[in-house]
């Protein structure tokens, strides 16, 4: 997946989602599950899958996979483009394309972050998936993960027009949780930068749009020198906070790791 703009992609999809007038549940479980099939990556492919190979952010593959490229052509546009595999997407949430209309209906009715997770499942049907149990599909702790966290980062924005993707959310983090029950988590960071991430992303919406200084603040032996922070470019240019702030000049949080 080199050379995506992960956050950037996450942001496009959302707004594409929000844009076809889909429920915040469904779009939270959407973007849950694309994380988990793909990580947003518009040209990811898996040429293992048994029905002639899997592709794009959802994964799609046999006839649904044609139903994308005879889509994409109809618009004028390449099936690698991320706005079009997901206009696509949308089309069989809505049983407009291919024969997805119930699972879709499944998904757009959903009540809760549980109920949306388990029905776009049913979308993704993926190795492990059944009706009786769409739980035991592959990546659906990953999925409710990411549909959980999508609910309350729109929770702490209600009101406003702020989308969570400008204002430090990125679903890429839940890929060290692993992705499923039975996966094993990546280990997790604990020095002083993941420490850093947390506190800074508990404030990023205190001071979405403000600008504000962040000034003499000391973290081990190293103070951080008056910067302005712009939360737009913290989704743009970096990964994580604590990455961010590594690029701006003075600051020193390189040497952190080494203490």
């Amino acid at each position: 997946m080199a050379g995506i703009n992960k956050v950037e992609n996450q942001f496009i999809v959302e707004q594409e989602l929000k844009k076809a007038g889909l429920p915040r549940l469904a779009i939270a479980a959407l973007l849950g599950r694309i994380e988990a099939e793909s990580g947003f990556d518009p040209s990811a492919a898996n040429a293992k899958d048994p029905n002639g190979g899997s592709f794009g952010i959802f994964q799609v593959n046999g006839s649904r996979r044609r139903d994308l490229e005879r889509f994409a052509a109809n618009k004028g546009s390449d099936p690698t483009d991320i706005r079009t595999q997901t206009q696509a997407l949308v089309a069989e949430i809505k049983g407009e394309l291919g024969t997805e209309g119930n699972n879709g209906k499944r998904l757009l009715d959903a009540k809760s972050p549980e109920d949306a997770a388990e029905a776009v499942m049913g979308l993704a049907r993926p190795a492990g998936f059944t009706r009786n149990n769409p739980r035991g599909g592959l990546g659906f702790k990953k999925t409710l993960d990411g549909t959980k966290e999508y609910i309350q980062a729109t929770n702490q924005l209600e009101g406003t027009e702020t989308s969570p993707f400008s204002d430090g959310f990125n679903l890429s983090n839940l890929s060290t949780r692993g992705n499923d029950e039975t996966t094993p988590a990546a280990p997790q960071d604990t020095g002083p930068l993941a420490t850093l991430d947390r506190l800074l992303l508990g404030v990023t919406g205190a001071l979405a749009g403000a600008g504000k200084a962040i000034a003499g603040t000391e973290i081990g032996n190293d103070t951080v020198t008056p910067a302005r922070i712009d939360t737009s470019l913290i989704n743009r240019q970096a990964p994580s906070i604590s990455n961010f702030l590594r690029t701006l000049p003075g600051v020193g949080l390189q040497q952190i790791n080494q203490k």
